[in-house]
Formats: structure tokens, C-alpha cells, sequence
């Protein structure tokens, strides 16, 4: 048994090996070690194919270097910079990243490679480093004069003003939980589950499952899909993902138990009032695009209905198109939902509690680094290949690098870290409610620093 004297001993010998700041270092560095080129290799190929010549454009994103914090003097020297001289000259303490560069020009009808230029160490952000991380140039020189001894680092330099990441405490992903819908609303329990994928570094997938009483006291159950507008009936989730036959989405649900309270409430969901029962697939991808995205084109429709129940439809289980058994995994997955929902919904289950400690996570300083790095480098790759674009319809001389604006994503950067606000997009699929989660760094003594930099939000 564990005694409070051995618990204190753990205590101290933890602290005293990896310092207060653990909490904070060592997301930063994995970030900046692993996550930072997971991201660039994920969307490292753009291809460009041009309407007024006989050439395709291929641009590719390789090997990321991360340098140390460094500042441009008025007469255009670089130098390494220390946190105490960005404090007192009011600079950001960031580390220049650059990246390999590789452009082809292909010959349309032979495919062949008519042009390729390799362009090394091109500029393409700036991002703050972390005090006393081995990103900071104290970590080689620990002893520096100017530092106080005892400060452990774990905070940026925004600006001059010393700023620090708070982690933010959030519901665990890729496991569904039921709740009381929140009021005023037409639902009574909504399951939701936040659907992440273990491999790509993106936002999470929320997709949620509604229960409300009809007209005529029966139950209804729809979805609400990431990015698509309109309610989508479960049916209709179940038919999009290969499952046609009403007996084949009951036993997803049932798995097997002969449980005929459930059964017959499956059979009222699926059958009672339900207009997808009369529809093809393609008219169900149809109507879904056309009540519940802005295409107008019908083809246009079933693509993005296609796209979004391929990438945002519990991406966790798998993206990959075509792909049977990503399909079955899915409508499995939604059965389980639904067999949760009715379970609260006729009385034999309570709902979850958000406040457990077990139904919670925490997105430190890399993790929310990483999100938000991706949307920054998503949205510069859109303007890259639309100048690049420009470029090649007008006959202009292509130069890759001169289309990327570093100074674009480092200022863009930079803003987030001074306002605190985490979020590029305004949807509401995104992180767009997270304020605050930069703050300044309280002085007012050593132990409200360390307190303020171990702080999580809930």
C-alpha cells in the first residue's frame, strides 16, 4: 500500500527529475519533432495543370528544418537571439522554419519530366519557441548570464510580453456519449461522439445522434453530420453506408440479442413515417445535398454528400473510399450509438456525466500547436496553388518560391499567440469557441508563475 510519505517521495523525485514545466516541454518538442513534418508530408503535392499549354505543374513540400531563434537587423545581418534581449527590444521569440522545395513541369501527352528545379531551404514560417525548450538557444548555452537561474522556462515571448499556452481539459474522443439535450430543443437525449483520427492531424468530427417523440408518440432519430446543414435520418446514414435491408439494421443495433423491446422500437425508427424507404441511393445522396449543402450541380451534390460521409462520417474508423469494410465498421459504429441512445431513451440507462474525471482528456500546447499550424499551412496551400495558377494561364516565368509568403503564415502566427484566440475558421465543426488560451505570464512571484503555467482550462 501506498503511504502519503512514499506518495511525496514520488512527488519530489518526479519534480526534481523532470522539473515543473514537463507538463509544457515535452508536447512543445514533440510537436516541433515529429508533428511539424507529419503535417507538411500529409499535403506535400500540389498539382497544377495548365489550359493554355501543353504542361502539368507538379510542386512538392519535402524535409522541414527547424533553426534557432534568430532576428534580422536593419542592415539585413541575422543573428541568434536570447530571451532576455526579445523581453527588453519588444521582439517574438521564434524559430525560422524552412523546407525543401521541388517543382516539375510534365509534358501532357508523354507524361514525361520536361523541367525540375529542387529549391533548398525555403522560408516558409516563423513559429514561437518555448523558453528553455531545445528550441531555445539557452538550451546550449543553460548558463547565460542574463537568464534568471531558476526559471524553467515553459512560456513564449509574444511581442516582448511573456505568454503561456493553457491546456484545455475536453471530452474523450472516438467514445459516444449520451446526454439530456440541452433546452429549449425539440430532442429529448442526443449521443455524441467527437471522432478523431489517430494518424492525421486535424480537427475532430463531431457527429450526433438525436431522439425526439413524433407526432404521433413514436420515436424519431436523425443525425447531424459535420457540415451538412439538414437533420439526416438514420436510415438514410444506414443506406448511404451500404446497409439496405431494415433486418440487417436492426442486428447492427441488437448484435445479436433477442431483445424485442428493442427491437420493436427499432422497427417504429425505421419504418414510421419515413420517405427514404422509396428512394434509390442516388436520390438519398440527392436530397441530403440539396437540403443540406449550397451545390447546385447534381453531380457536384453527390460528390460532396459523398465526400463529407467518407471524411467526416467517424473518420476514426477509417477514410478510405471504396473500402467494404469502412463502410461495415461505420454502421456498426452507428449502431452502437443508437442501441445507447434507446437504452436512455426507454429508461433502462442513465445518461453520462460530463464531469468525470474518466470522460476526460487534455490538448496540451502541442497538440493544440499541431491544429493549429494545419489550418494555417491548409489555408496557405490554397493561395500558393491559386498565384501558382495565375501565374501559369498568363504565360508568366514560374518561380515557386517567390509565390510563398512566409511573413503571411508567421504574422498569422503571431496573432494567435497575442490575442489567445485558437481558431482560423469560423465554423462552428472547428475550434472556434476556444478564447483565451493564451495568456499572460503572472510575475507577481515565482510560485503564481509555475502555478499559471501547470493551470489547465475546463
Amino acid at each position: 500500500m501506498i503511504t502519503d510519505e512514499m506518495s511525496d517521495r514520488i512527488l519530489d523525485s518526479y519534480f526534481t527529475q523532470h522539473g515543473q514545466v514537463r507538463l509544457q516541454m515535452y508536447p512543445y518538442e514533440k510537436f516541433m519533432d515529429e508533428k511539424l513534418q507529419h503535417i507538411v508530408s500529409e499535403n506535400s503535392m500540389l498539382q497544377i495543370t495548365s489550359s493554355t499549354s501543353d504542361e502539368i505543374h507538379t510542386v512538392t513540400f519535402g524535409n522541414i528544418t527547424v533553426h534557432k531563434p534568430s532576428v534580422k537587423e536593419s542592415s539585413g545581418k541575422m543573428r541568434f537571439v536570447y530571451p532576455r534581449e526579445a523581453r527588453i527590444r519588444g521582439l517574438t521569440y521564434t524559430c525560422p522554419v524552412t523546407v525543401e522545395v521541388d517543382h516539375k513541369v510534365h509534358d501532357k501527352t508523354s507524361r514525361e519530366i520536361t523541367k525540375q528545379t529542387t529549391y533548398s531551404s525555403v522560408p516558409l514560417l516563423s513559429i514561437p519557441s518555448m523558453v528553455r525548450s531545445k528550441y531555445c538557444n539557452l538550451h546550449r548555452n543553460p548558463g547565460n548570464n542574463n537568464e534568471c537561474v531558476i526559471d524553467q522556462g515553459g512560456y513564449f515571448i509574444i511581442n516582448g510580453s511573456e505568454k503561456t499556452v493553457q491546456s484545455q481539459e475536453k471530452l474523450r474522443t472516438n467514445y459516444p456519449f449520451v446526454f439530456q439535450a440541452k433546452k429549449p430543443s425539440k430532442y429529448i437525449y442526443s449521443c455524441e461522439v467527437r471522432s478523431l483520427h489517430e494518424d492525421k492531424m486535424r480537427s475532430t468530427s463531431t457527429l450526433t445522434m438525436h431522439v425526439s417523440i413524433q407526432g404521433d408518440k413514436t420515436p424519431r432519430v436523425v443525425l447531424i453530420v459535420p457540415f451538412v446543414s439538414c437533420p439526416v435520418h438514420v436510415y438514410a446514414a444506414f443506406r448511404i453506408n451500404g446497409v439496405s435491408d431494415i433486418d440487417d439494421m436492426i442486428n447492427m443495433v441488437l448484435r445479436g440479442n433477442d431483445d424485442r423491446q428493442m427491437r420493436d422500437v427499432m422497427t417504429h425508427i425505421l419504418t414510421s413515417n419515413n420517405p427514404f424507404m422509396e428512394m434509390t441511393d442516388d436520390e438519398i445522396h440527392q436530397w441530403i445535398g440539396q437540403h443540406g449543402s449550397k451545390e447546385v450541380n447534381p453531380d457536384r451534390r453527390r460528390r460532396y454528400v459523398s465526400h463529407i460521409f467518407h471524411n467526416e462520417f467517424l473518420p476514426h474508423l477509417g477514410m478510405t473510399r471504396g473500402c467494404e469494410h469502412t463502410y461495415y465498421m461505420k454502421s456498426v459504429y452507428m449502431g452502437y450509438m443508437l442501441y445507447k441512445l434507446l437504452n436512455v431513451f426507454i429508461g433502462r440507462t442513465v445518461c453520462d456525466d460530463r464531469d468525470n474525471y474518466k470522460n476526460k482528456r487534455l490538448e496540451t500546447v502541442g497538440t493544440l500547436m499541431a491544429i493549429l499550424f494545419r489550418q494555417l499551412y491548409r489555408n496557405f496551400l490554397r493561395t500558393f496553388k491559386l498565384s501558382l495558377y495565375k501565374a501559369i494561364e498568363a504565360n508568366k516565368y514560374v518561380n515557386v518560391v517567390d509565390a510563398i509568403n512566409s511573413r503571411r503564415m508567421s504574422s498569422a502566427m503571431r496573432y494567435h499567440f497575442a490575442t489567445g484566440n485558437w481558431s482560423v475558421s469560423k465554423s462552428v465543426h472547428t475550434h472556434a469557441s476556444q478564447n483565451g488560451v493564451v495568456q499572460i505570464l503572472n510575475r507577481m512571484s515565482h510560485v503564481s508563475t509555475r502555478s499559471q503555467i501547470m493551470r489547465l482550462n475546463t
